[in-house]
């Protein structure tokens, strides 16, 4: 026998009921578990930012502690280059000297083997001139 039409229609309302309104147990145990991976994640990232906080006291420490360091490595580098730019300047001056005295060099000998030649050849001549005068005189 077919149940009576009033148990059917609760039937139909309990069913409809159920697929129309949520299931609160279990969206409140879904939102337990969705609230303890959120507070998971909230302490997760409180650790991270003090991991953080840790690091960059770390950092200011490091850099406090080595900008003494780099400024006086630095200002040793700047007399350094400052050297060798000095260095640099009396290089170029012995080398200007230096070219200057290999130049006069050139000329004093240019000038002495000149005069050298010369003289050889005054000598050679009053030599051939000597020879012929005697020459010249025995004939």
């Amino acid at each position: 026998m077919a149940p009576p039409k009033a148990e059917t229609c609760a039937a139909l309302c309990d069913e409809v009921a159920e697929s129309v309104h949520p299931n609160f147990a279990l969206l409140a145990t879904h939102g337990q578990e969705v609230k303890a991976t959120a507070d998971g994640m909230l302490a997760r990232l409180d650790e991270l930012g003090a991991m953080l906080g840790t690091l960059r006291a770390e950092g200011r420490e490091q850099r406090t502690a080595l900008e003494p360091v780099l400024e006086a490595f630095a200002a040793g580098l700047a007399r350094d280059f400052a050297y060798l730019d000095s260095v640099e300047d009396t290089v170029g001056a012995i080398t200007h000297a230096v070219a200057q005295m290999e130049a006069q060099l050139a000329q004093l000998e240019q000038t002495h083997f000149r005069q050298a030649r010369l003289r050889d050849v005054a000598a050679a001549r009053k030599g051939i001139e000597s020879l012929f005068g005697k020459l010249g005189g025995v004939t």
